[in-house]
């Protein structure tokens, strides 16, 4: 009986040791080591060489120490971001709480706003003012779940397009580009390439569009997926094809869009 006791104890003892440090497995903390000293240095040495920010040494320690918490990289985001809007002649109080606001985030955000703000605020661009293009590079990264690397090339390739290749308002490409950036960046994958490939499609082998007509298109179909223009322009051959449904262009055009829109779907959980 002693000994069919001391088994079970035994064993009932060695049961809730691996649940123990099962548990402290499971639980166990990740660590990031920051150069936090340099951080510091970095950032206070920046603002401090900056007298025309009109900083006193109590402003300068505060802001110091709010960077230094954003870890590895976090001096080079925040003064990356200050130089950038002071150059655009945003005031140097505003610059700074903007930059701020990139110590949490990381490097592909930051590029990113750097990215869009340009397209936004310059003038050959999309031509906005100071403050709706923050907001805007601000609602393309550090506010935005998708893919920053995404953002930045999209962004910059579709507005180009926008405003050079299809002549449309400023205004226009405003909103389209955010609209197709948005969609891409959400489903992880670049669509600089095949937006291109559908471009050429939609103006050239197909429909033969207009390049103002063509990039409409593109707004209402990329939004479906990576999947989306392949299927439109799947859809389009058969639907004008003698062996397929022989339909006009424009209704082999209502017809492509329609099943493009069947190329996105909600997995079941």
């Amino acid at each position: 009986m002693k000994n069919i006791t001391l088994i079970f104890i035994f064993y009932s003892f060695t049961f809730n040791s691996f649940a123990v440090e099962k548990e402290q497995t499971t639980t166990k903390k990740k660590y990031e080591y920051c150069d936090a000293s340099n951080e510091y240095v970095a950032v206070f040495s920046y603002l401090q060489e900056h007298k025309e920010f009109g900083l006193q040494k109590k402003e300068l320690m505060s802001i110091s120490d709010q960077v230094t918490k954003g870890c590895s990289g976090a001096a080079k985001r925040f003064i990356i971001v200050v130089d950038n809007l002071i150059r655009a002649q945003l005031d140097s109080a505003s610059a700074v709480k903007v930059g701020l606001e990139f110590v949490q985030g990381n490097n592909d955000q930051t590029e990113a706003f750097i990215e869009v703000f340009k397209l936004a605020f310059l003038s050959k661009y999309l031509d906005l003012n100071i403050f709706n293009s923050i907001q805007l590079a601000r609602d393309l990264s550090i506010n935005f779940e998708g893919n920053p690397k995404v953002v930045k090339r999209d962004f910059s390739e579709i507005t180009k397009y926008c405003i050079f290749e299809a002549k449309l308002s400023k205004s226009q490409c405003s909103m389209i580009a955010q609209d197709i950036v948005k969609s891409s960046a959400i489903h992880d994958e670049q669509l600089t390439e095949s937006f291109e490939r559908f471009q050429e499609f939609l103006t050239e082998k197909g429909p033969k569009l207009s390049n103002a007509q063509a990039l409409n298109v593109s707004q209402k179909i990329l939004k479906y997926g990576p999947k989306s223009a392949e299927n439109f322009k799947k859809a389009y051959r058969f639907a004008v094809d003698e062996n397929g449904l022989k339909l006009s262009s424009e209704d082999a055009l209502n017809f492509a869009a329609k099943i493009s829109e069947e190329s996105l779907r909600e997995k079941a959980l």
